[in-house]
């Protein structure tokens, strides 16, 4: 989720909740049925499955 959110985020897709459960619908809500997960994350972020966004979340929120 923090892979996705980043990369909506890259897009100007977060500024209130309309525009990134928009970004979502079309990214990742239609999609889900169709792709397996490693594929999906591909898709939607054009990278690979990865925790680093996560760790950089972590790091920001709790580490300042």
């Amino acid at each position: 989720s923090a892979q996705f959110f980043r990369t909506a985020a890259d897009q100007g897709a977060t500024s209130d909740r309309t525009t990134l459960l928009a970004w979502l619908g079309s990214n990742i809500h239609s999609q889900g049925h169709l792709l397996e997960t490693p594929d999906l994350v591909r898709q939607a972020t054009g990278r690979n499955p990865s925790a680093s966004d996560f760790l950089s979340h972590l790091r920001e929120r709790y580490l300042g």
